[in-house]
Order: structure tokens, then sequence, then C-alpha cells
């Protein structure tokens, strides 16, 4: 005689809503994103990002070209985060966020430090991004929604 198995959960109920807290968190870790807008073509737009946050306000620098060209004519924008650990284990915030240019001296300064100390696993700041952000425009991403989703294994 066979013993019955006891029913599987549905994958979706080990899925949960992530608080704020975790959430900052997330995002103080990972460093890595997919910053998604509307194009000046009126197209979705989505690459992947290096992002700063220092605690408080979030970054991403841009030269001339089409995420530039869009953020400029549609300041509105969307950065998605997935974290993944061993064990089945994920989290994926979703950032909606309002642009605004960092024109102030002592902010963009604040800005470059923090591009320099966020931690961005599989990668660290070097040189040539360096000079990279002395010449980008950088902008920070006022949030306006932060959500978060997380997987337990």
């Amino acid at each position: 005689m066979t013993a019955a198995l006891p029913p599987i959960p549905p994958l979706h109920t080990f899925r949960r809503p992530l608080d704020g807290a975790e959430c900052l968190r997330i995002l103080a870790a990972t460093g890595w994103g997919v910053l998604a807008m509307v194009d000046d073509m009126a197209r979705p737009y989505a690459v992947p990002v290096g992002y700063a946050w220092d605690g408080t306000s979030l970054y991403v620098a841009t030269t001339p070209g089409r995420k530039l060209r869009a953020l400029e004519q549609n300041p509105r924008a969307a950065l998605t985060l997935v974290s993944t650990s061993p064990h089945d284990q994920w989290h994926s915030l979703l950032v909606e966020a309002t642009v605004h240019w960092v024109d102030d001296p002592q902010e963009r300064m604040r800005a470059i430090r923090a591009f320099a100390r966020q931690p961005r696993p599989g990668s660290e700041l070097g040189v040539p991004d360096a000079g990279h952000l002395l010449h980008a425009r950088i902008a920070r991403l006022a949030i306006t929604e932060l959500a978060g989703r997380g997987r337990a294994g």
C-alpha cells in the first residue's frame, strides 16, 4: 500500500510582498536593473543600467543617445531589479520615478561618490566607468512608487 502524499501548494503561495525596509535593502545591494521609458518616437524602450542609491537618492547616468532623448522628452521611468540566491529564492522590485537632471555641482559630486560606493555584484566601478561619469548626464530618479515581491525557497 502506498501512502498518499500531501498536496503540493502552488508556487504562487511561496511569493510574498516585500515591505518598505526589504525593498530598500535590495535597492542598496543590487546596483543593476532595467530602466524602462518611452522613447522620442513613442515606443517602449528598456535597457540594463547600473545605478547608485545613497540611502536617500537614486541616480542613473547616461550619455547622448536614445535613452537620454527619451528621458529628456518624458521624465517618467521605471526601474526593475531582480536578485536571486541559491535554493530558488528571488526578489524583484519595481521602482516608478520621475527624472530630475542633476545640474548642481555639489549634488553631482554626491551622485558620483554614490556610484563609486554602490555594491554591484559581478562588477566593480573601474577607471573607464569613472571617466564616463565625469562626462555623463546624471539623473536623480525621484521615487513615486516602490513595490517588491519575493519567493523563499
